[in-house]
C-alpha cells in the first residue's frame, strides 16, 4: 500500500489520485473501474466485452503469472478473489458487466468476459 507520506511526495511531482477499497477486492474492482479521462489510464471497465484475470489472496505470487496473459491482446485487470472465492463485491462487479439477463449466481459462460483465473491446485511437479 502506498503510504500518505509516500502520497504527499508524488503530489510534488505532479497530481495524484487514490484509488483504494477497503480490501484487495474492492481496491482490484475500484482500479479496473477507474479512468483519468484527462489522461486516458485506467481501464474504465464498465460495460461488457473486456477481458479480467482472477487470483486468489491465498496465493498473491501466482498474480505475477497471470501478468502475461492480462497484457495480451486488450490489457485486461487483475481482479483477486478473497481466499480463492468470488465474494458479493465480484458478483456485483461481474453482473453489471454482464449482456445476458439471468440471476447472478449463472455461469460464468454467460458473461461477454474472458476470463483467465489462476489458483494454485496443489499439483506440482
Amino acid at each position: 500500500m502506498i503510504s500518505k507520506n509516500v502520497e504527499e511526495q508524488l503530489g510534488e511531482i505532479g497530481k495524484v489520485t487514490r484509488i483504494s477499497g477497503e480490501d484487495p477486492v474492492s481496491n482490484a474492482i475500484s482500479f479496473a473501474q477507474f479512468k483519468d479521462k484527462s489522461t486516458d489510464f485506467g481501464w474504465g471497465f464498465d460495460e461488457p466485452g473486456h477481458g479480467l484475470s482472477f487470483a486468489s489472496t491465498t496465493t498473491p505470487e501466482l498474480a505475477i503469472a497471470a501478468s502475461p496473459f492480462s497484457h495480451l491482446g486488450k490489457h485486461a485487470p487483475l481482479i483477486w478473489f478473497q481466499d480463492g472465492e468470488p465474494n458479493e463485491d465480484i458478483y456485483k462487479f461481474l453482473a453489471s458487466k454482464r449482456t445476458a439477463k439471468r440471476t447472478v449466481q449463472s455461469c460464468f459462460y454467460d458473461w461477454n468476459i474472458q476470463c483467465y483465473f489462476f489458483q494454485d491446485t496443489g499439483h506440482h511437479r
